[in-house]
């Protein structure tokens, strides 16, 4: 027991986490991989999608392109930011990471409403 106690106060004076910060920097790190494949995932699906308009775009009339064109700059550039706030994230660790997920769902949620108002016409 002594021999235990020892340990664990090496580990401290040494800078290793406590047994319980361990266990909760393992579960930000499981849940952190899990969020980006998940968001990953969104955003790939919503690039497939904005492609695909893109296709469709070309094979409209003038004026519907020349609007269809327009919004699809609006996309890309949402795409991009959607992108960027994902590599943020996975440079993110502790406290910072619930800040950096909270920017990746919304530059998702803005790029799907977007590609919705897009996607209507």
């Amino acid at each position: 027991m002594e021999n235990l106690i020892l340990a664990v106060s090496l580990l401290c004076a040494m800078g290793a986490p406590a047994p319980a910060v361990a266990a909760e920097q393992a579960s930000v790190i499981e849940t952190k991989g899990e969020y980006s494949k998940k968001a990953h995932k969104a955003i790939d699906a919503l690039s497939v999608k904005i492609d695909a308009l893109e296709v469709k775009a070309k094979s409209a009339g003038a004026s519907a392109r020349a609007d269809l064109d327009e919004q699809l700059k609006a996309l890309k550039v949402r795409r991009t930011a959607a992108r960027k706030e994902l590599r943020k994230l996975k440079r993110a660790s502790g406290k910072a990471w619930d800040k950096v997920k909270s920017g990746v769902d919304r530059t998702i949620d803005d790029l799907q409403a977007a590609y919705d108002e897009a996607a209507k016409d």
